[in-house]
């Protein structure tokens, strides 16, 4: 039997904003998740393997910080970073964001504020194999 889900890289590039009118292609994170076949993450999966689901933070300028995703007990998501004592991650309801391009999902950065990321790529992560599909809607 298929599983219903597998891991996909999905890329988030900071949205236009009052401070960044045109947005900021090198200024994101990329995920490495577990999504349902609707696109929607499967909080299954990720409580069954945890540390497969990475997240990459990119700035322009900056050096890459590297973690993964983790959720408190009292459903919080947030990205725990290697080596780093950054509290970012998302803001809203993220286990039922829609995971697919256009999209856009809120971030509470490490200063405490609030930015909105848009989805702009969602393909199979590359240690899952498969084809060059997304989820379906």
């Amino acid at each position: 039997m298929k599983p219903d889900s597998k891991h996909y890289t999905v890329r988030l590039e900071l949205a236009r904003q009052l401070e960044y009118p045109q947005g900021d292609t090198e200024h994101g994170y990329e995920l490495v998740v577990p999504l349902t076949r609707n696109g929607r993450l499967d909080v299954s999966s990720w409580e069954a393997h945890p540390r497969t689901c990475h997240v990459r933070r990119f700035r322009r300028g900056e050096a890459d910080v590297v973690g993964h995703l983790e959720r408190e007990r009292q459903g919080r998501w947030h990205f725990k970073y290697k080596n780093q004592q950054l509290d970012e991650g998302p803001s809203f309801r993220f286990e039922n964001e829609q995971f697919s391009l256009g999209q856009y999902i809120s971030v509470r950065a490490s200063d405490g504020n609030i930015y909105e990321f848009a989805i702009s790529a969602v393909h199979p992560a590359k240690s899952q194999g498969g084809d060059a599909t997304s989820p379906s809607a």
